[in-house]
């Protein structure tokens, strides 16, 4: 899941090389937490902005954070993510390989 969440968050947040500004990622956390009733009591914002900015090397540190809130965060911002990319069956595939390749990586 880590490996899906930070190739999402890089293929939202990066575009042309460029990252975005602290401001788009403080407006996306907030367009989650909108869009039900139950998200604000389980997406906390400072929470899920340090972990999007974790993954874009902006300085964020997530240190602090037990392992539960960082699964449940990556969780629902992975989900919102993916989402809103609205990918077809061609790019979810890709997608899906692309974060395997990933984690695969990582175990060897």
């Amino acid at each position: 899941m880590a490996s899906g969440f930070f190739e999402a968050v890089e293929r939202r947040f990066i575009v042309d090389g460029k990252t975005a500004d602290n401001t788009e990622v403080i407006n996306f956390v907030a367009s989650i937490r909108e869009r039900s009733d139950e998200a604000p009591d389980i997406l906390k914002p400072d929470v899920a902005e340090r972990m999007i900015l974790h993954a874009l090397d902006k300085g964020a540190s997530i240190a602090d954070l037990d392992a539960d809130t960082v699964v449940q965060h990556q969780l629902i911002l992975l989900a919102a993510l993916v989402g809103e990319a609205r990918l077809n069956e061609s790019e979810l595939n890709a997608f899906m390989n692309k974060i395997r390749a990933d984690a695969d990586e990582l175990l060897e």
